[in-house]
């Protein structure tokens, strides 16, 4: 679907233009001196089909209160009419009056007018009206309709974007996927790489046979045995104490006996008196001797029964030990198992990514892209393996056309500003491209020279 003829009234710089193309044209040159309203042709298509976000506030010629645009296409014909209230100028009235066929407010300059207002209608071959008729043009162009070299100077995640969805390779979902599976597994490397650092600081204790006993042996047996041994100790050392009280009585004893037997040979006149002591002493003595034996017997007995406190020291130290060197393998081994179970999580969320990027290089290597050499990256559009912004201009324009006329599959029609900014090798490259995919481009060039275009203006009228 292309133009088949273009009426503009009134529209920014033009008073009236009508524009015919070519049955069997793709290129309309819109040409004329700055000013001439060469970009008023341009705009008047795009504010006709593009819809109010198009349309500037003011999109009616100075001094005027209506304008109109229609657009045929063959099978829908266009019509969007704009108008502004007029209001009242504060100037004087009388001026302008001696003007023949004109009032004072069709001439002023200070005239005033209110918010511009538009009206849009699409009609068919018959005249029939579509109900909807904005909605109805919607589908027929795309984003870069009206300005098909806004592709080469986009951004590149932005040229990524709009090929992506020319080729119907939308990755918005599975990069999403994608990333949330690269943050998940990123966040659960540095989990697992603490993980890995706690446990190569934890120590281990392996038997011979490489096993790691965990099981910690229970200390309360040999530390009754040690309280019944500190007991036995006690009642050794009350033994010894009571030994030594009974020693030193017998020792205080014999010194009597000592005293006893000097009385005797001193005073032999009391040697009866004095024997009947000795005899005394000597059956104490006796008697003490027979105490004295039997406590050192039961000192003996109680020191028997007395435990190497050396023996069950070294033992409890062992069990201590060991019991450490069980809660040390039972912790190594529990962080053991976690770092396996976030390797094993890594690894398949790894898998996972590798398989939405295999996935994604599948539907990229099944694409098929509006010239050849084209190609997608997450970073931006290649063509021939190199980024588009660093291949030669003819080719990025090349591929910004194609695009355009891709995207616009019914209404073929693409506008480009600024036409002489085009080489005459990219000019007719754009020709001959249009014509290939038999769309219309309608193009504006700053020109005095008639023979160089398809439509030559001057001051808003076809010349």
């Amino acid at each position: 679907m292309k133009i088949v003829r273009l009426s503009s009234s009134n529209v920014k710089r033009l008073s009236a233009v009508e524009v015919t193309p070519a049955p069997d044209g793709s290129l309309v040159t819109i040409g004329g001196k700055n000013g001439a309203g060469k970009s008023s042709v341009l705009d008047s298509i795009a504010y006709a089909l593009g819809g109010n976000d198009l349309v500037p506030t003011q999109p009616i010629r100075t001094g005027q209160s209506e304008a109109k645009v229609t657009v045929d296409l063959g099978d829908y014909i266009v019509i969007r009419r704009f108008h502004r209230e007029h209001l009242e100028c504060d100037c004087n009235p009388n001026v302008g009056e001696q003007t023949v066929g004109f009032k004072h407010t069709d001439v002023c300059s200070s005239r005033k007018f209110g918010p511009t207002k538009s009206v849009l209608v699409v009609t068919n071959r018959d005249g029939a009206k579509y109900p909807s008729p904005q909605a109805l043009l919607d589908k027929l162009y795309g984003k870069l309709t009206f300005d098909p070299l806004a592709f080469s100077r986009e951004k590149p995640p932005a040229q990524n974007e709009i090929l992506r969805r020319l080729v119907n390779l939308d990755f918005t979902l599975v990069n999403g996927q994608r990333k949330a599976l690269f943050d998940s597994r990123a966040m659960d490397k540095k989990t697992l790489a603490i993980s890995e650092g706690r446990l190569a600081g934890l120590p281990k204790h392996p038997t011979p046979q490489g096993v790691y006993e965990t099981t910690q042996t229970p200390i309360d047996e040999i530390t009754a045995e040690v309280k019944r041994g500190s007991d036995l100790q006690k009642l050794a050392e009350k033994a010894d104490r009571a030994l030594s009280e009974v020693v030193q009585k017998g020792k205080e004893l014999e010194r009597s006996r000592e005293i006893a037997m000097n009385k005797l040979r001193e005073l032999e006149r009391q040697i009866l008196e004095a024997t009947k002591d000795l005899k005394s002493v000597d059956d104490a003595l006796k008697a003490q001797e027979t105490e004295v034996r039997l406590a050192a017997e039961a000192f003996e007995a109680t020191k028997a029964a007395v435990p190497d406190f050396q023996v069950l020291d070294t033992r409890l130290k062992e069990i201590d030990l060991a019991n450490t060197h069980a809660r040390q393998n039972a912790a190594y081994l529990d962080l053991e198992e976690e770092v396996k179970n976030w390797q094993m999580m890594i690894a398949e969320q790894t898998k996972n990514i590798e398989k939405i990027d295999a996935d994604k290089e599948t539907a990229l290597r099944s694409a098929i892209f509006p010239v050849a050499g084209l190609g997608l990256t997450d970073e931006g559009v290649t063509f021939e393996g190199l980024p588009l912004a660093e291949v030669a201009a003819s080719v990025q324009l090349r591929v910004s056309i194609a695009i355009g006329i891709a995207l616009n599959p019914t209404l073929k029609v693409l506008l480009i500003r600024n036409g002489n900014l085009l080489d005459d090798d990219s000019l007719k490259l754009v020709a001959a491209q249009a014509a290939e995919a038999e769309a219309q481009v309608w193009l504006e060039w700053v020109t005095s020279d008639a023979g160089d275009v398809s439509v030559m203006l001057e001051d808003g009228h076809v010349a």
